[in-house]
């Protein structure tokens, strides 16, 4: 029995876990661990019945893996209700996510002095 709202995490992660292709060359491979680990224990809280990450580094892919069920293990599912793992290709709909992640990055290259807020957009896409 799980407390109202949160999902029954399985003991066994491994088996509701999806590695996509990586290439750690050029980064941490203990920097990317850490990350997964952070993410791992997210999912360990359960609060969220599936956690899909992917990071990309220099175009490349460092970081693509997926911890959950896509199906079935919702905190309002049904007892006995069919499991379905999540993989690293389980679309998400996540809405207006991007807007944030727009904005944070933005706000980086801004501190680091790539751009400012007060250029002008034609000037990095001129046909805007």
């Amino acid at each position: 029995m799980t407390e109202a709202g949160r999902i029954d995490v399985p003991a066994d992660l491994d088996a509701v876990t999806s590695i996509g292709s990586e290439d750690h060359s050029g980064v941490d491979a203990a920097a990317i661990e850490r990350i997964w680990q952070a993410a791992t224990h997210w999912y360990r809280a359960g609060m969220q019945p599936a956690i899909q990450v992917c990071l990309r580094h220099d175009g490349r892919i460092v970081l693509d893996r997926a911890i959950g069920h896509a199906w079935g293990n919702g905190p309002d599912e049904a007892p006995g209700a069919e499991k379905i793992p999540v993989t690293t290709e389980t679309p998400f709909c996540v809405y207006s996510a991007a807007k944030a992640i727009t904005t944070t990055v933005a706000h980086m290259l801004v501190e680091r002095g790539v751009f400012s807020l007060e250029d002008r957009v034609c000037d990095y896409l001129p046909t805007y």
